[in-house]
């Protein structure tokens, strides 16, 4: 929940916080959850309910700790990104964001992240994560950095590009 939202033109919210439920339904009905956001000028409150199955009604939660690591990751994301469309930025980073989700949702995630930022060519995202990324697509706009795996005891960094990888997509 977010609180005090002070002096805010409460048309204005209204306005934005409808923007951001679209964005955010979006978002989940491509996994075949669903979700939305409450808010109240009276409380000056914010919170999210999150529907796991958006056919049955019963999955419904509010309270969003009582989700699995993977189900907040996915909210966090969801969130993240509605709010991101709203906002004027040069750059994105996101580190580690689909460390908890399971291979369905990493899959949507990523594919709605990379619809993103073509979508915003004039700006720039750097996704950091641990999981393979050779299932994205390859394109101009689309540069995929691997490193690889830290050898134990080392002391510095080789940072001499490795020769067996395909000119889209580059190894340190």
């Amino acid at each position: 929940m977010l609180r005090n939202v002070g002096n805010v033109s409460k048309k204005f919210v209204d306005i934005s916080v409808a923007f951001l439920i679209l964005l955010l339904m979006k978002f989940y009905k491509k996994k075949g959850s669903s979700g939305t956001l409450k808010f109240s000028h009276k409380e000056q409150t914010l919170g999210l309910v999150f529907q796991k199955d958006n056919l049955d009604a019963s999955t419904q939660i509010e309270n969003i700790t009582s989700l699995s690591g993977g189900e907040r990751s996915f909210t966090t994301l969801a969130m993240l990104l509605s709010i991101g469309s709203t906002i004027e930025c040069p750059f994105r980073v996101m580190d580690e964001f689909d460390v908890f989700m399971d291979q369905v949702a990493r899959k949507v995630a990523m594919k709605e992240l990379v619809e993103m930022a073509q979508h915003y060519e004039s700006r720039q995202f750097i996704f950091i994560t641990p999981q393979d990324l050779s299932s994205l697509p390859q394109s101009q706009i689309l540069k995929v950095f691997k490193l690889h795996p830290p050898i134990r005891g080392q002391q510095t960094l080789n940072f001499a590009p490795h020769q067996s990888q395909p000119a889209a997509s580059q190894s340190f």
